[in-house]
């Protein structure tokens, strides 16, 4: 049965790949929407697919990539209403990037950063 569920993600969920890892796990999945980051420091997703998919998304998204840290997932069942067709990333116009970019760099050691296995989910690939 199709459905569609609108996820937020809290804990440490930002600046270490997660919308690129939902969006891995959703293409897997097949599902449709979209991932993005919000002011508060958690991530919003929205999926559209079927229904057990969307719940093997969202057990996915509880671990979460490596780096990640997730505290909290609600999950808002919706209707299906078949609005997407792709998993995307939504960019963040309202907060500054550098300063999650030089608090990540100034922490981050040269070696993490130049080897790709560090970076695999994306984690501040926006930085590099």
């Amino acid at each position: 049965m199709k459905a569609a569920a609108t996820i937020r993600v809290y804990g440490v969920v930002q600046g270490v790949g997660f919308r690129f890892f939902a969006q891995r796990v959703a293409s897997t999945l097949s599902l449709m929407g979209f991932a993005r980051n919000e002011e508060d420091g958690s991530v919003t997703i929205f999926v559209e697919g079927e229904r057990e998919d969307i719940a093997k998304f969202v057990d996915e998204v509880n671990r979460g990539p490596r780096l990640a840290r997730v505290s909290r997932v609600d999950v808002s069942w919706k209707p299906y209403a078949g609005a997407y067709h792709d998993f995307s990333i939504e960019r963040i116009h309202h907060y500054d990037f550098d300063f999650w970019c030089m608090k990540f760099l100034w922490s981050a050691r040269l070696e993490d950063l130049s080897d790709p296995s560090e970076n695999e989910n994306g984690a501040f690939s926006f930085c590099l």
